[in-house]
């Protein structure tokens, strides 16, 4: 178990950083790659996402989704940005030189087609 901390909440993946996120906007995902430097993993912001870094070396930065009943999350659905929030789970490898993320979500018939 990580702390919910902005510095001392994250998992080094080799050359990545996976953890539960803090910023939230449309750019947090980029942000956080911004903020890291390195290929960033979150899932704080329920939705899938990607997006590069603006740093050297283009970081990027991933949102993999949630995997909770985004309906029993009736705190924040008043909220538009809700709408994007989605289901899913990333997968990859890494070593210590690289980290590839692959994020999957169900079909719109709520299955899970994992590429083989």
């Amino acid at each position: 178990m990580k702390p919910y901390d902005i510095e001392k909440g994250w998992v080094e993946l080799g050359p990545a950083l996976a953890g539960h996120g803090f910023m939230h906007s449309e750019q947090a995902v980029r942000d956080h790659a911004e903020l890291t430097k390195k290929t960033t993993i979150i899932g704080h912001l329920h939705r899938v996402d990607r997006a590069a870094g603006r740093s050297i070396g283009a970081p990027v930065g991933w949102s993999i989704g949630c995997l909770a009943n985004v309906d029993a999350m009736g705190y924040a659905r008043r909220n538009r940005s809700t709408l994007a929030w989605q289901h899913g789970i990333a997968w990859g490898e890494y070593n210590d030189k690289d980290c590839i993320v692959n994020v999957l979500s169900p079909t719109s018939q709520g299955e899970w087609r994992f590429p083989i």
